[in-house]
């Protein structure tokens, strides 16, 4: 304090300096020529200083470089203007040790007995948008959430949900998403949907990230993922109680970008997905257990019916020929007299497998009940029919291992062909078990 000044400015800027030493917020006043005049013991903490390390240096101590030029413009033009504190904004302070931080801060001149000084009042607030950017994600998370769950519970197909899922979980995570699922029998991880954070749709490309997804199937819990530089991520299992699809992994280019919450946010995400495609596949199920046999496989007699009505309405269209062939074996009943249904279901499973070995992959195999089989087949020649009968008596001719013995059947083929554009399928049937019969009489 300067000894000069009459005693009452000594004592009314001592009162000014205690009562700006008792203020919650950090508190800096800079002389006219920008050097700092006095800072109150929450300036010292919030900047990093100890006491008394900061009066007599220069104010752009406290101002990150990039920002410097513009806060000493202002700094000037507010001595010039003059005025007590008057507006707040946001700032951005320099600590002693380097890191920066967004602050709140009020400024305006304060005339003292030794000259005007410019206060700066204010406060860190990075913890408070911290926490707003915090809630602000949960919101964003809670709506991505019930925006899933309302589409899978309508029945979308869980692959036509997979784009939606990935953009928008990227977009609340501001991450790179990759999904990966399991598509083959030996449990690879192949293929990714991929969304690129500020990208406009998700792709599919080949996974960059089977290792990650690999480490979260065998977890229960998100997996904290280390990819590239400067990159954090969490990977979580796909998956019910009972079934494994693959895994969703996340990737930031910013370190430590996942907290908790976001774990939580991407394992109910998962759920959603899992419990989707679950109920798709029981829906598959049920449903080929309605179209199939269950001991073949093959089509039974609804899907085969359905699938002849299908071939005859194209034929109508195209003028082509459709034709049915009825394959019964011959002395089936003797394997389930003399060695039993187990062995005969051997037998007509093995047949069964032969039969479709046999026709072409556009044909339709199916068992029409007993030891009889159906083939339906679209655009086949007399010429054709003739030749697809002999390999269909062939493929009946295998040899079965079965109850000690080795069963070789033969079977009687007779086959209808629907040139005639006005036939329905209950008559190209009836024609072709009439030519069965025949066989049958003839041997």
């Amino acid at each position: 304090m300067d000894e000069s000044l009459p005693q009452g400015s000594q004592r009314r800027d001592s009162a000014l300096r205690a009562v700006l030493e008792g203020l919650p917020d950090a508190v800096v006043a800079t002389r006219r020529d920008g050097l700092i005049d006095f800072v109150n013991d929450r300036a010292n903490e919030l900047f990093g200083y100890e006491p008394g390390e900061l009066v007599g240096r220069p104010v752009t101590i406290l101002w990150p470089e990039d920002v410097r030029e513009a806060y000493t413009q202002n700094m000037h033009a507010l001595f010039e203007a003059g005025g007590a504190l008057r507006f707040t904004r946001e700032a951005h302070g320099l600590r002693k040790d380097g890191r920066e931080f967004l602050g709140e801060m009020s400024w305006g001149i304060v005339e003292t007995a030794g000259g005007p000084l410019m206060l700066a009042v204010g406060r860190d607030i990075s913890e408070r948008l911290r926490m707003q950017a915090r809630l602000h994600r949960r919101s964003a998370e809670h709506a991505v959430l019930a925006s899933l769950g309302q589409r899978a519970i309508t029945g979308v197909e869980p692959f036509e949900l997979v784009p939606e899922l990935v953009e928008s979980v990227g977009q609340t995570l501001e991450a790179d998403l990759a999904l990966l699922f399991e598509l083959a029998d030996d449990g690879e991880l192949r293929v990714a949907w991929v969304w690129r954070y500020g990208s406009d749709t998700p792709e599919v490309a080949w996974a960059e990230s089977a290792d990650h997804a690999r480490a979260a199937l065998d977890s229960h819990q998100p997996v904290a993922l280390a990819g590239g530089p400067l990159r954090s991520g969490l990977a979580v299992a796909v998956r019910t109680c009972d079934e494994s699809f693959g895994a969703l992994c996340a990737y930031s280019l910013a370190d430590d970008a996942f907290d908790e919450d976001d774990g939580a946010f991407l394992c109910a995400v998962t759920n959603v997905l899992a419990s989707a495609i679950a109920r798709r596949r029981i829906e598959d199920r049920i449903q080929h257990q309605a179209l199939h046999d269950p001991l073949t496989g093959l089509a039974n007699r609804t899907l085969c019916q359905d699938r002849l009505g299908q071939a005859l309405a194209r034929s109508r269209r195209s003028g082509t020929p459709v034709g049915v062939f009825f394959v019964d074996l011959d002395r089936f009943k003797e394997v389930n007299d003399n060695y039993g249904h187990a062995a005969g279901d051997t037998v007509l499973v093995a047949v069964a497998h032969e039969l479709e070995q046999a026709v072409r992959p556009s044909d339709t195999v199916g068992r029409f009940g007993g030891d009889e089989f159906l083939v339906v087949c679209e655009d086949i020649s007399e010429r054709q029919a003739l030749r697809l009968g002999d390999r269909l008596r062939a493929a009946a001719r295998v040899p079965v291992e079965a109850a000690g013995a080795v069963h070789q059947l033969s079977a009687s083929v007779g086959f209808a062909l629907a040139e005639d554009v006005g036939l329905d399928p209950d008559e190209l049937l009836r024609a072709a078990d009439e030519a069965v019969y025949r066989a049958k009489q003839i041997g």
